[in-house]
């Protein structure tokens, strides 16, 4: 790094660590758009929330310089210092931010970013991952995957999920599984429609029907990730498929690595715990049916905010049709400078 004229910081703190993840990768994205390619501040907030013990920021910092400067803190030289708040970078898909908007590009570039960061964890935080793995989770090989395993994200929300995961349009588009998927029990469907608490509570209805929908095998093992809210639901999940759960030094970020790391990825999409996790598998490859998460899941940021919950946490809804649009017309134009041809029909739906 050697620009010392000119920074931009990410301003205070919108939700908890993962939103502020996502807030500062928007930031990382942004920078190379700005006039003179502004030096990136590394936020207090950030390293506060994943502390040095557990990520080796050091690491990161220089694989993040690679494309835009990243400093621990702003030259007294950076006279054309800038900032930017939290909430706005979080929100970049749907209001402007430094003055750009994001696009389709711009959001399928981030699980690139997030893997730097979250790929990057201290010797401490890798041997935990590693111990619970070898002592939790058979040694096998499956489908040219060493000890596959599935991990269920139960989320509470300080028991807003509910109200967090609307009913209808964003329950139908952000995961996959419909209210013909569903199990309550073997061949059996459930007795009511797709519901936002089959997805809070993770179900057993719903976690069945994933299984069923994409042929996972029935002797993979269950490693159940949560907040701890909701004690006598993780007693249930864990009776009824033998699930195991991580205790012991730094829970939240060995939890996180096993949601990246598991074979099949259970997540509660509302959840930016899940989506990180999400967007990372999906940059190392993972396929479209090795989540119940849909492919095209529009990512935070398309999400218009219509009411405040606690610490922060927004209850909201997104601007689906205006994604879809954005993401047909992107994938349109990359194909004519690929020279493959006009723009395929349809809304842009699909794996990609």
């Amino acid at each position: 790094c050697d620009n010392k004229f000119s920074a931009v910081a990410m301003q205070g703190s919108f939700g908890r660590t993962n939103n502020r993840l996502l807030s500062f990768a928007n930031l990382l994205l942004l920078a190379p758009r700005l006039p003179g390619r502004p030096a990136v501040v590394l936020p207090e907030t950030l390293v506060a929330s994943l502390p040095r013990d557990a990520y080796d920021w050091r690491n990161v910092v220089a694989a993040l310089s690679t494309w835009v400067c990243v400093v621990e803190e702003a030259s007294p030289l950076a006279r054309t210092a800038r900032n930017a708040t939290a909430r706005d970078l979080f929100f970049v898909g749907l209001t402007p931010a430094l003055g750009h908007r994001a696009t389709p590009s711009f959001f399928e570039a981030r699980g690139d970013v997030l893997a730097q960061i979250l790929l990057r964890p201290s010797f401490a935080v890798r041997a935990s991952v590693d111990g619970f793995l070898r002592a939790s989770v058979p040694l096998a090989t499956d489908a040219g995957v060493a000890r596959p395993y599935v991990a269920v994200h139960l989320r509470g929300l300080e028991k807003w999920c509910d109200h967090a995961v609307p009913a209808g349009r964003y329950l139908e588009t952000s995961q996959r599984l419909r209210t013909a998927d569903l199990r309550r029990g073997p061949g059996r469907r459930f007795n009511h429609p797709l519901e936002t608490k089959d997805l809070c509570s993770m179900a057993y209805g719903y976690i069945d029907g994933a299984m069923i929908m994409d042929r996972v095998p029935k002797r993979w093992p269950y490693v159940l990730v949560h907040d701890g809210q909701q004690k006598q639901r993780e007693g249930e999940i864990k009776e009824r498929y033998g699930a195991v759960k991580y205790e012991g030094p730094f829970a939240p970020f060995v939890d996180l690595l096993l949601l990246v790391k598991s074979s099949y990825l259970l997540a509660n999409p509302v959840s930016t715990f899940s989506l990180n996790a999400h967007f990372v598998r999906k940059a190392r490859g993972a396929g479209a049916n090795s989540t119940n998460l849909a492919p095209d899941l529009p990512p935070p940021g398309l999400r218009e905010p219509v009411g405040e919950g606690p610490d922060g946490d927004t209850n909201r809804t997104f601007e689906w049709h205006e994604w879809k649009r954005a993401r047909a017309q992107h994938r349109a134009e990359r194909r004519a400078r690929l020279g493959l041809g006009g723009a395929r029909s349809g809304s842009g739906g699909g794996a990609g």
